[in-house]
C-alpha cells in the first residue's frame, strides 16, 4: 500500500473508531488525490469506504483497482454484485480470483451462493476455507446451513464457536 494509502487508512480507522467526521473527509480527500495519480490501494480504499453510502460510486473505484489485481477490491466488488445488483454471473469471477489469492470474506460469499444453489457439499467447502482463512462470520454461515440439512450436532459445534466470537445470529440459531 502507497503512504497515502496507509495515511489515509489510519485516519479512516481512527474515524470508525469514533473519530469526527472531518477524518472521513480528510481521508476521502486524500485517496481521491492518489487516485489521481492512479494509485489502485487508494482506489480499493476509497471504494470501500464509499461502499455503504454509495455504492455506485464505490464502484466506480472498486472496478479498476479490482482490474489491477487489488484482492480486497475484487471481494468487494463481486460482493457487491451479487449481494446488492443481485448479479451472480458477473460477481462470480470476482469472488472466485479473490478467494483464490486468499481472501476469506469472498471465500464465504461463494458459500452462500453455492447454498443459494442447493449445492451444499460446495458450500461447505467455501465456509470451511474461509473459515480457516480467517473469514469473521464463516462459523455462523456453516451452522446454518448444516442446521437446515437437519445435522444438528454438527451444526451445533459450528454454532457455538460462531456464539464464542459473540456472534448474536449464533446466539439467536
Amino acid at each position: 500500500m502507497s503512504e497515502t494509502s496507509d495515511q489515509a487508512s489510519d485516519l479512516y480507522r481512527e474515524y470508525q473508531e469514533g473519530g469526527p467526521d472531518r477524518l472521513f473527509e480528510q481521508a476521502k480527500s486524500m485517496l481521491r488525490t492518489a487516485v489521481n495519480a492512479e494509485d489502485m490501494d487508494a482506489a480499493a480504499l476509497l471504494g470501500e469506504m464509499l461502499f455503504d453510502d454509495d455504492q455506485n460510486t464505490a464502484i466506480d473505484f472498486l472496478e479498476p483497482a479490482a482490474e489491477s489485481g487489488n484482492v480486497r477490491a475484487m471481494a468487494l466488488l463481486g460482493l457487491t454484485l451479487f449481494d446488492d445488483y443481485g448479479e451472480p454471473e458477473e460477481a462470480l469471477p470476482w469472488l472466485e480470483a479473490a478467494a483464490n489469492l486468499g481472501n476469506a470474506d469472498a471465500m464465504v460469499t461463494l458459500g452462500n451462493m453455492a447454498a443459494d444453489n442447493d449445492q451444499m457439499g460446495t458450500a461447505k467447502t467455501w465456509f470451511l476455507a474461509g473459515i480457516e482463512a480467517g473469514a469473521e462470520d464463516g462459523e455462523i454461515c456453516l451452522g446454518l446451513i448444516l442446521l437446515e440439512q437437519d445435522k444438528i450436532e454438527e451444526a451445533e459445534v459450528w454454532l457455538l464457536k460462531a456464539a464464542d466470537k459473540e456472534d448474536d445470529s449464533a446466539k439467536a440459531a
